[in-house]
């Protein structure tokens, strides 16, 4: 009987630590973090800064890699830490995004409580995006909080959407 049990629990434990593939032949792990990217290249592309603020040079950005109390703190901007970066892989899926991005350890909050880059003072906007929320294999729901300063920042509820040509924003208000 413990045999028994001990090949139960080897066997249940096996099945929890493979990743399912998903729509598109690639793990879950991939699939959160390309719609991810996707919103990231959506707000880059839509995002209207303030005026008096000025454009941009750079975005920080800090994802959710799980759901949860992480999660959390990566919508609510408050992580600063290099653990709370963006994968790699990430990053280099948002290369060709302008203004560039860069993980949330390179910005810091300037004099005046705005974004700043670490190493050059320059004017920047962090955006947090947490974990997808999957409504079905082809439909997710994120939470995507930009900040410009300490008065200025802005909660959006977007939608990504899988077609044949990959992820797409359906709607981001």
């Amino acid at each position: 009987m413990k045999r028994l049990m001990t090949l139960s629990l080897f066997v249940s434990l096996g099945a929890c630590a493979t990743t399912p593939e998903v729509f598109g032949g690639r793990g879950a792990v991939r699939e959160a973090q390309a719609v991810q990217s996707t919103a990231v290249r959506y707000l880059a592309e839509h995002f209207e800064p303030s005026e008096f603020l000025g454009k941009p040079e750079a975005i920080c950005l800090v994802v959710g890699q799980e759901v949860g109390f992480r999660d959390r703190i990566a919508t609510a901007l408050a992580a600063r830490s290099a653990d709370m970066d963006p994968p790699a892989f990430m990053m280099s899926q948002l290369r060709q995004v302008r203004p560039r991005v860069l993980p949330i350890s390179a910005c810091q909050w300037g004099d005046d409580l705005s974004e700043v880059l670490v190493d050059s003072g320059a004017r920047a906007i962090a955006i947090g995006i947490s974990h997808p929320l999957w409504v079905t294999p082809n439909l997710a729901r994120l939470v995507v909080t930009v900040r410009e300063n300490n008065k200025n920042w802005y909660r959006y509820r977007c939608s990504a959407e899988r077609d044949e040509d990959g992820w797409a924003i359906r709607e981001c208000l």
